[in-house]
């Protein structure tokens, strides 16, 4: 049985894997076409037909309990240039099997995936998910190939008598960046300092893990202004990582030429300084 903690089905829809069955080769400078079942890394399916009708279905389990809520929805996909867009017509969903209230529909009406063939099966990528891949590459120098885990929301279905799960599968972050994004790969990693730390807020969050007693611990935020920008390379969404001892990871948010803002959280230790070192790489070997 599948089971969803809710805050989790937002990020399910975003990504899935082609049964290897129902793969259809992707033709040159096209779009593959899409027709079968997509499984999405926790548990949530999504069905395409030949009609361009689209059905969605999860298994919810609320906060705390141990029976899961069957959820259901159906829709349409279109193309847009290199994209699909599936829009779920939030009328249909239903509540283990009931009509649902409009306000409780749990995943965005609309997605845009990017279909990306390779190994013999087909994947939806969302931004969030390709972004999520250029990360990955550039987390390391030199790069490494990406291993790609329920964190990208990428699922592989069973292959005949082989059952992979997705942190077995080593995908080459080329082989599936459309080429807006494969601009986005670091040829060498970025260096800079931050030049400022904005106003710090707190807030009590539980650490102890979902369904285990609750932990609770401050955690601090800050926006932080970063010496690197655009025009290094840095992008909306690309993760950079403080020098310290705990290597924080700070997102960024917005870019200017030669600047960027980007969030960082910590605990009780590690609060950033300004002219604490920031690097786009988290791991570098020594002499690279």
């Amino acid at each position: 049985m599948n089971r969803h903690h809710p805050h989790h089905i937002a990020l399910a829809l975003l990504a899935a894997c082609l049964l290897p069955s129902m793969v259809v080769p992707a033709q040159s400078g096209k779009a593959p076409d899409l027709v079968g079942r997509f499984e999405g890394c926790s548990g949530v399916t999504m069905a395409i037909g030949k009609d361009a009708r689209v059905a969605w279905h999860a298994d919810l389990i609320a906060d705390g309990g141990d029976v899961a809520t069957p959820l259901s929805a159906t829709g349409n996909m279109h193309r847009d240039q290199d994209w699909i867009v599936v829009t779920l017509d939030p009328r249909s969903f239903a509540i283990n099997g009931s009509p649902g209230a409009k306000r409780d529909f749990p995943i965005p009406a609309s997605s845009r995936f990017h279909p990306m063939a390779y190994d013999g099966r087909t994947y939806l990528l969302d931004h969030a998910s390709l972004i999520d891949l250029v990360n990955s590459r550039n987390w390391s120098y030199p790069p490494a190939p990406t291993n790609v885990s329920c964190q990208l929301r990428l699922r592989v279905a069973s292959d005949g008598d082989r059952s992979l799960s997705a942190a077995q599968i080593i995908l080459p972050a080329e082989a599936l960046l459309p080429p807006a994004y494969r601009k986005l790969l670091l040829a060498k990693p970025l260096s800079g300092k931050i030049v400022e730390v904005g106003p710090v807020s707190s807030t009590e969050i539980n650490v102890g893990g979902w369904m285990r007693p609750a932990v609770m611990k401050t955690q601090h935020s800050a926006k932080l202004t970063i010496g690197l920008g655009s025009a290094d390379g840095v992008f909306a969404g690309m993760h950079l990582y403080g020098l310290a001892p705990a290597k924080p990871t700070l997102f960024v948010e917005s870019v200017s030429p030669n600047t960027c803002v980007a969030t960082m959280h910590w605990m009780e230790n590690g609060a950033p300084s300004a002219g604490m070192p920031v690097s786009s790489a988290f791991l570098q070997h020594p002499g690279m």
